[in-house]
């Protein structure tokens, strides 16, 4: 999975530049996407442990294979955290 550099660049303008003016050079929006992939694929990675652990235990069969929103929100503190 990869975070496309000019919606990266959209979001930075639209949430994050207080000033209409302010840009973001491309090496710094490079640098910035590797490091939202990151977040995102080890959001995924940590979710995906939850999950299986999960399912290896007698307690939660309902979720089975997949990954749920619930795994994604047990990782959130820790992970924002770490980041």
């Amino acid at each position: 999975m990869s975070v496309d550099p000019q919606t990266l660049e959209r979001v930075f303008k639209d949430r994050a530049f207080v000033e209409s003016s302010t840009s973001i050079n491309p090496e710094a929006l490079a640098l910035s996407a590797r490091y939202v992939d990151y977040f995102i694929n080890e959001a995924i990675e940590r979710s995906n442990e939850t999950r299986i652990k999960e399912q290896n235990s007698s307690s939660n069969i309902r979720t089975g294979n997949i990954l749920t929103e619930e795994h994604l929100i047990k990782n959130a503190g820790t992970l924002v955290l770490d980041f």
